[in-house]
């Protein structure tokens, strides 16, 4: 067990000081004030109405647009924020985790101390792992922040921080997808070209069951099939999470939602379960073939 500790904290120190190094590390810590710096330029030129709950639009949370003004104004903030480049940090972090250990050799050299492959494998993800939750949750202060001083007080107190951490967790599949395909082609560049690429396939199958589901084939609200379309990959699994669970806690288990002609139902409760699992079994899956990957004796 000591053994297990002392290369957990080996690595995982080796992790932090490589991902500090990295130009992109310090490129994501100045979006943290673009935000504050947009809402202190533009706030007397967006319309954006006084609203406690506007917080909620611009973290992208109220998928529904009923709870809070979701106004043109306060989704330019979502975009502009770490919260709205959630899937690109993503894909940016997760393709490098092990694809440079193994192009340049590190891994050779890590593996070759009393080191587990299942150590270095845990100590690396809980380490990037952990660094993407840190993102979020200082992104999501400051885009609180950004809403306040675009809107006046807010709403939200703590509830702001689960749902910085929690948007964090969502993008976990995209994370390690992104992982598992750079460790694969053994090149970082692939891993973050493969990851996009899956990005944007991964939203077809969302796609297709909306249009289903707008012309009357399929029974389903347009919110319930977007829902359910994006838990087929593991690139889009997930990432909604926080926004099913603040319409379930607000509004409840079944919502009344406009729709093209008739007023529609989006099921909040059973998209926030769904999404859960669909989250949790894409991690499990995904991290399974990472860990077959790295058994490779020939890396």
């Amino acid at each position: 067990m000591r053994s297990f500790s002392q290369g957990f904290s080996g690595v995982a120190w080796y992790e932090l000081q490589r991902l500090v190094r990295k130009k992109s590390f310090w490129l994501v810590l100045a979006l943290f004030v673009l935000p504050v710096v947009l809402a202190l330029g533009l706030r007397n030129y967006l319309d954006v109405p006084e609203d406690p709950n506007i917080w909620a639009t611009v973290f992208g949370l109220d998928i529904t647009g009923l709870i809070s003004g979701a106004t043109g104004g306060a989704l330019v903030f979502n975009i502009a924020s770490i919260l709205g480049l959630a899937w690109l940090i993503g894909i940016l972090y997760g393709g490098d985790i092990f694809a440079s250990d193994i192009q340049d050799g590190a891994i050779k050299l890590i593996l070759a101390r009393p080191v587990s492959r299942l150590t270095y494998t845990a100590a690396k993800l809980a380490t990037v792992t952990g660094i993407i939750l840190f993102f979020f949750l200082i992104g999501g202060i400051s885009t609180y922040a950004a809403a306040w001083i675009m809107a006046g007080p807010q709403n939200g107190g703590l509830n702001v921080i689960a749902y910085s951490l929690l948007i964090g967790l969502g993008i976990t599949p995209l994370l390690y997808s992104s992982a598992l395909l750079g460790a694969y082609t053994r090149k970082a560049i692939n891993g973050i070209l493969l990851g996009f690429v899956g990005y944007m396939v991964g939203g077809i199958p969302a796609s297709i069951l909306v249009v289903l589901a707008i012309q009357g084939k399929l029974d389903l609200s347009i919110l319930d099939a977007q829902a359910l379309g994006g838990f087929v990959t593991p690139f889009t699994a997930g990432q909604k999470i926080a926004s099913y669970l603040y319409t379930y806690l607000n509004m409840g288990s079944e919502v009344t939602v406009p729709g093209l002609e008739e007023a529609q139902i989006f099921h909040a409760k059973n998209m926030l379960l769904l999404s859960a699992a669909s989250l949790v079994l894409w991690d499990l899956a995904i991290l399974l073939f990472i860990s077959q990957i790295l058994s490779r004796r020939d890396l």
